[in-house]
């Protein structure tokens, strides 16, 4: 991951992956439901892993997916604020 780092612009590849998404996650339930959409899930998996490592993980565990749906919220209200 840390060689794909140096090789993508982080904050380029975040933005045309999470662009189409925006809105979509200002709360944790909201997250929550975006966590259901696979093609969302795969995508975001591919951003943050470098491939599909994650994808499966949000499917079998609840907790996980309670977490990273609270991550994106708090994300969101963050980018929301200007912090």
């Amino acid at each position: 991951m840390m060689t794909l780092a140096s090789l993508v612009d982080r904050g380029a590849a975040f933005y045309k992956f999470a662009a189409p998404y925006y809105g979509k996650a200002d709360t944790p339930e909201a997250a929550l439901a975006l966590l259901d959409n696979q093609t969302f899930v795969t995508e975001f998996s591919h951003f943050l892993c470098g491939d599909d490592t994650l994808s499966p993980i949000l499917l079998i565990r609840a907790d996980v997916r309670a977490a990273f749906a609270s991550y994106l919220a708090t994300i969101r209200l963050t980018i929301a604020r200007g912090i």
